[in-house]
């Protein structure tokens, strides 16, 4: 027997085969008004097993049938891993109703709210590491304006600052792609919860996002493990921060993020909580982003590939910096970068640097910094250089182009404003370079008196 799961538009999302006794054919599900009207995508796999031809436990097959019952519109059905928990005499969800769902062995309730804006509406309501929390259904949830924060921890301090900090996490394990072709804001719907996998909204296209943060930090500081081929689906906006502070990715791929105006901070994290991420892929286009600090801390990264980005001006201040053990790296700007400082900085043991167009930067401070492994310095634009302090410092292994970077530096005269130890240590550990330290004065960092 073969259940299909079909979205809002009648296109097959999912197929679930051999699961024995349930009695479901397709068009009661494509009849099914929750799925038709959310587009709510159920995905029931008994634990320790393949996501492909397995047999349902009891529990997923009582949750399947759960999912399966009638919904009403804007509604959200929860299942609570306690089989004793009231959601209603807890407090929680308070700008709705609860309803008892009849479920022979799950604990699942529906809430039901007329306030077309979520926000916050579950942030930190359920603390208990002991109570996992899925969100398994929604009904018609189109008229919703703003879910940022929905399911998101109690937060002490604002996410991008050093001070951020988690009173608690909210556990909240899963949750449906349910309708938001409504909604204007996104920010921070998981942040600090137990989200296990990302979760694929359907956003508008035809709206312009134009709030000051409007995708920034959807799944940061989540469980998330994996993340495969991400789309957003061409939507005009904001996206700072996606899964910054995500201590437990690996690996990640994004089919694209075109026209979103920031997506810096992507993988950010702080000197104590680092994202584990070891391979990158962006297998669309990268549009219009400012890429400030997009791997800062990633420092298991050995692998980037497909970051791609055509537009003008962009700005890539720190985009790499802390990527210790980055080895393979495809970077290719198609127009001019206006920042590069931190650029590559402490990126160990790259071996090359991508050439990017620099001929609109002025500041390349700590650019190339720590890069104890390149050779070769490339032979970047620095025709509006003003600032270059350290830019290719304790690059201990250079040997080739420490002379003419000096030169086309010299060059600019008083429009460098700062050169401190430009070039301290710069192919200290190379015949080469410290030939080349020593025609290079030692307020540059090189080696020669005077």
């Amino acid at each position: 027997m073969i259940v299909k799961f079909l979205d809002k538009f009648g296109k097959l999302v999912k197929s679930i085969t051999s699961i024995g006794y349930l009695p479901v054919d397709v068009e009661p599900v494509k009849d099914s008004k929750h799925l038709i009207t959310s587009g709510a995508v159920a995905e029931i796999v008994p634990e320790g097993t393949s996501k492909d031809n397995q047999l349902m436990n009891s529990e997923d097959t009582e949750r399947l049938i759960d999912i399966m019952k009638p919904i009403d519109a804007m509604t959200l059905r929860f299942e609570f891993s306690k089989k004793d928990y009231n959601p209603e005499t807890a407090g929680v969800g308070s700008a709705g109703t609860w309803t008892k769902v009849d479920s022979p062995t799950l604990n699942v309730w529906d809430w039901t709210t007329a306030a077309t804006d979520w926000t916050s509406a579950f942030q930190g309501a359920f603390p208990d590491e002991d109570n996992e929390v899925r969100v398994i259904a929604a009904g018609d949830t189109s008229d919703v304006v703003n879910i940022s924060y929905l399911f998101a921890g109690e937060l002490t301090n604002f996410a991008y600052t050093s001070k951020y900090s988690l009173a608690h996490r909210n556990n909240v394990v899963s949750c449906v792609p349910f309708d938001v072709s409504s909604c204007a804001n996104f920010e921070g719907v998981f942040e600090g919860s137990t989200l296990m996998e990302v979760v694929p909204f359907k956003y508008n296209p035809s709206l312009t996002y134009s709030g000051p943060e409007t995708f920034s930090v959807i799944f940061a500081d989540t469980y998330i493990e994996n993340v495969v081929d991400l789309d957003f689906y061409g939507v005009n906006g904001k996206s700072s921060g996606l899964f910054a502070r995500c201590t437990k990715l690996k690996k990640a791929s994004l089919k694209g993020l075109y026209n979103f105006g920031y997506v810096n901070n992507t993988f950010w994290g702080t000197n104590t909580i680092y994202c584990p991420l070891e391979e990158f892929k962006l297998t669309g286009e990268l549009n219009y982003g400012n890429l400030n600090l997009f791997f800062q801390n990633c420092r298991n990264l050995k692998k980037v590939s497909g970051l791609i980005n055509n537009d003008n001006n962009v700005s890539c201040q720190g985009t790499f910096i802390q990527c210790f053990e980055l080895e393979e790296l495809e970077f290719n700007v198609g127009g001019s970068v206006v920042r590069v400082d931190y650029l590559f900085s402490s990126c160990r043991k790259i071996r090359n640097l991508p050439f990017i167009n620099t001929s609109n930067n002025s500041n390349f401070q700590e650019m190339m910094e720590n890069c104890f492994a390149i050779e070769t310095i490339p032979d970047y634009d620095v025709s509006s250089a003003t600032n270059v302090k350290q830019m290719c410092r304790n690059m201990y292994k250079a040997k080739y182009g420490i002379l003419e970077m000096y030169n086309k530096l010299l060059a600019r005269g008083a429009a460098i404003t700062d050169h401190t130890d430009c070039f301290l240590n710069c192919g200290i550990d190379t015949e080469e370079g410290r030939a080349a330290l020593a025609q290079i004065p030692q307020s540059w960092g090189g080696l020669a008196e005077g």
